[in-house]
């Protein structure tokens, strides 16, 4: 969640992709809450350098089109699947 909001744990506001992906990591880890206490004790953070460049990557290619082209996809999916019932059932009910 502190990737695209400010984080609830150390109230830090990411400011662009790298700084981003690595709180996406950081809050994907096993144990997030002892992982913030670290950071804010000032201590370093030891994030897989290899999770945060696929993160990164994954970031640069969540464009916005791709993001809204998305989100109508999960919103078409089941309001067309709900018309497809309701037609059938509709001829069903006339056929009857």
């Amino acid at each position: 969640m502190g990737a695209l909001v400010v984080c609830p744990a150390c109230e830090h506001h990411p400011a662009d992709d790298g700084d981003r992906a690595r709180h996406l990591v950081a809050a994907d880890a096993d144990d997030a809450a002892t992982l913030a206490r670290r950071i804010g004790a000032g201590q370093p953070a030891c994030l897989d350098d290899a999770a945060v460049r696929r993160a990164e990557e994954d970031l640069a290619a969540a464009t916005p089109v791709k993001v809204a082209m998305f989100g109508l996809l999960i919103l078409a999916v089941p309001v067309v699947g709900m018309l497809a019932l309701l037609v059938v059932a509709a001829l069903l009910l006339s056929a009857s």
